[in-house]
């Protein structure tokens, strides 16, 4: 295993050389996708080198919204990808604290997400996971798609090391031990293609980035309220459909009406931050009313369809 020099710069050659590798395969020659899987426990600076890498490649032309923590924005990253020429601009997907894993491999997210690694060839992508495990790998996987891993270990605060594996060597790997975090970093200097390392990045996609963050904190903070948590003097659209006898979509239908006609408000029904409806318990009465009325109109608009049914056949 080569061991690359510490220097003075914010990361080593070896990164450097790593990023000319992947772009000469994204380049028009080529017309190949780069599929990095970078893996290590929480703090080991996952994130900071796939900014490195991916400013590298790019010559500093770099943008945010390529950067994903969740689905609807690995999602809309990868549509964006489509509007970039591949010849002026690199593609990239970052998909940060994914946390694609084994434990949940059955998933309909995960089966989606590998049919379409193996569905999209040639696209000229330059994908990268950030990890917290690496049971997610399987041989197919890595012989049909993974091109490298990175393993991090070091927690520490100013220089950290990187461990990258070529295909080869995580092929080689795969067949003599279990692919895990424990055993990449027991069996590390017999694997790996070569030691590098980085500092905390702090480049011009930073402050973006901790601000899409710190977004998408607030929304995990939000689902797990709405999902969890109690909204005070409020209940939720199950509960209200328990209390009057009427499903919770044709309360919802009655609410979405009710408001949009101007007899209810915010203060009595509200659509939560991750779509949940909620009540004031109050509206019961209001909804069994209305469900009243539509009843009642729907008999009287009958009797008088079958009244002038019954004119038609007596003129005959």
């Amino acid at each position: 295993m080569y061991v690359f020099p510490y220097s003075k710069e914010p990361y080593d050659e070896g990164l450097k050389y790593l990023a000319s590798m992947i772009k000469e395969g994204l380049s028009k020659n080529n017309k190949d996708d780069f599929l990095l899987v970078i893996v290590g426990g929480t703090n080991t600076g996952k994130s900071s080198l796939m900014l490195h890498l991916y400013e590298e490649i790019s010559g500093g032309d770099v943008d945010c919204d390529l950067v994903a923590w969740d689905q609807e924005g690995f999602a809309n990253a990868l549509k964006k990808n489509r509007s970039i020429d591949p010849d002026e601009k690199i593609r990239f997907l970052g998909y940060d604290e994914g946390n694609v894993s084994g434990r949940n491999a059955m998933t309909k997210w995960n089966k989606d997400l590998i049919d379409l690694y193996l569905a999209i060839r040639q696209y000229r992508i330059f994908h990268v996971w950030c990890n917290p495990s690496a049971d997610m790998l399987d041989k197919p996987f890595i012989e049909g798609i993974v091109k490298g891993l990175i393993f991090l270990k070091d927690k520490t605060p100013h220089i950290r090391r990187y461990y990258y594996f070529s295909k080869e060597k995580l092929l080689s790997f795969y067949k003599d031990q279990k692919l895990s975090l424990y055993n990449l970093n027991k069996f590390k200097k017999k694997y790996a293609s070569f030691r590098g390392w980085y500092k905390k990045y702090d480049g011009q996609l930073w402050k973006n980035y901790n601000i899409n963050k710190e977004s998408r904190m607030e929304k995990k903070i939000d689902y797990i309220y709405d999902t969890y948590g109690k909204y005070e003097d409020f209940i939720r659209s199950g509960d209200m459909s328990k209390k009057i006898g009427i499903s919770a979509s044709t309360i919802i239908k009655y609410a979405k009406k009710l408001t949009d006609e101007g007899f209810l408000t915010s203060d009595q029904c509200k659509l939560t931050a991750t779509g949940y409806w909620v009540f004031k318990p109050s509206l019961a009465e209001t909804f069994l009313d209305y469900a009243q009325k539509l009843r009642q109109g729907v008999i009287e608009k009958t009797a008088k369809n079958l009244e002038k049914g019954r004119m038609k056949r007596d003129k005959k």
